[in-house]
């Protein structure tokens, strides 16, 4: 599995309980969509919505043995958060919940997950009124 995929399964159950009560199209791998017009649709968008981003890493590293039992894999990713129209609030509320679930608790198959801020960083709200927000994160996993 990709790591866009292991860290968007990872918010997925960390968001699924009250109370967020996020469906699986709620939490998604890959990049920010625009919010379907219908969302009783299957595989629609929401507009209250969290997207995960491969951002590329760092270069992996050979164990002390010289790599002879495997590396440490480094991949980061990019965690965007979008509100619904006009609710800075529940968006908050989100991506302040999204950085609790991955800062210092990384998915299964890793050993570490590290945000790159105290929190997530506002950026914008955009032209159909919803606010963003993003959570840089660094991983770190071990490859046989």
């Amino acid at each position: 599995m990709s790591v866009e995929s292991d860290v968007a399964l990872h918010l997925q159950g960390a968001l699924a309980g009250p109370p967020y009560n996020a469906t699986s199209s709620a939490v998604r791998p890959g990049p920010v969509r625009p919010a379907s017009q219908s969302q009783a649709i299957a595989g629609s968008v929401p507009s209250l919505c969290v997207f995960v981003l491969p951002t590329g890493g760092f270069t992996s590293v050979p164990f002390v043995d010289g790599g002879a039992k495997g590396e440490e894999e480094r991949p980061t990713v990019q965690i965007v958060v979008r509100s619904p129209p006009r609710d800075y609030d529940t968006g908050s509320v989100w991506a302040e919940a999204a950085y609790r679930a991955i800062n210092l608790t990384p998915p299964a198959g890793y050993h570490e997950a590290r945000a790159f801020s105290g929190g997530p960083a506002y950026l914008h709200e955009d032209e159909q009124n919803q606010h963003v927000w993003t959570i840089n994160v660094a991983l770190r996993r071990a490859t046989a």
